[in-house]
């Protein structure tokens, strides 16, 4: 959901609109999904890297890779559920999205090898989920026309702006507050990153270190 939606489903919410639920049910398997990624990917194979003794830069840009192409099934489903769209067109979506699910592998592996927190890793990645791609131009609550076969495979355009709910677009207050969250929030996230996650660098390096000393020493005896 992208944030956009989410700011929709909020206004919505507290302007009395009960068919508007704040969280729907792929908002809920968003939220849920990072944990078992995260408890079952990040937290059995960095540790299994470090063990190696692999740098932290290595960890960081290979271990996503991996995490990327556990995402290229999409393309599969994404064939089945949009069987007119054209192969190329569903190859570059899931293209685009084992290259921003890499990035953010390396990102979360960041943020797991500087913490040693693999909750703090969760929410990161449950926030992600639920905000998607930022909207960079437009109107919030404003969808543009998107280029695609109509049910009978026929190229059309589609503009989601002519939809019957289009008394219920949000004001130009909401667009205005979005863009400077998103400017202040992306200056915020570049001034703090460090000192927020400084606290405990180089825990789980140090742990599995003395791990490793332990189980040789073990060997040894």
């Amino acid at each position: 959901m992208a944030p956009t939606g989410l700011l929709n489903r909020i206004r919505s919410y507290y302007a009395g609109e009960p068919d508007q639920p704040v969280l729907s049910t792929g908002s809920a398997i968003a939220l849920l999904g990072p944990i078992t990624e995260e408890l079952l990917f990040r937290s059995i194979s960095v540790p299994l890297f470090l063990l190696s003794q692999t740098s932290n830069t290595t960890t960081i840009f290979l271990t996503p890779i991996i995490f990327g192409l556990a995402h290229i099934h999409h393309f599969y489903e994404f064939r089945l559920t949009h069987p007119h769209t054209p192969v190329l067109a569903a190859f570059l979506r899931s293209v685009l999205q084992l290259t921003y699910t890499t990035l953010f592998g390396g990102y979360a592996t960041f943020l797991f090898l500087r913490t040693g927190s693999v909750l703090a890793v969760v929410l990161v990645h449950s926030f992600c989920n639920c905000m998607g791609f930022p909207r960079l131009w437009g109107r919030v609550g404003v969808e543009e026309g998107v280029l695609g076969p109509d049910a009978a495979g026929t190229p059309k355009w589609s503009d989601k702006a002519e939809d019957k709910n289009a008394n219920r677009r949000p004001g130009v207050g909401w667009t205005v507050g979005y863009y400077i969250l998103l400017v202040v929030g992306a200056v915020a996230w570049w001034k703090w990153l460090w000192p927020l996650t400084e606290k405990y660098y180089g825990f789980m390096v140090q742990l599995y270190k003395r791990y490793r000393m332990f189980i040789e020493n073990a060997a040894e005896a």
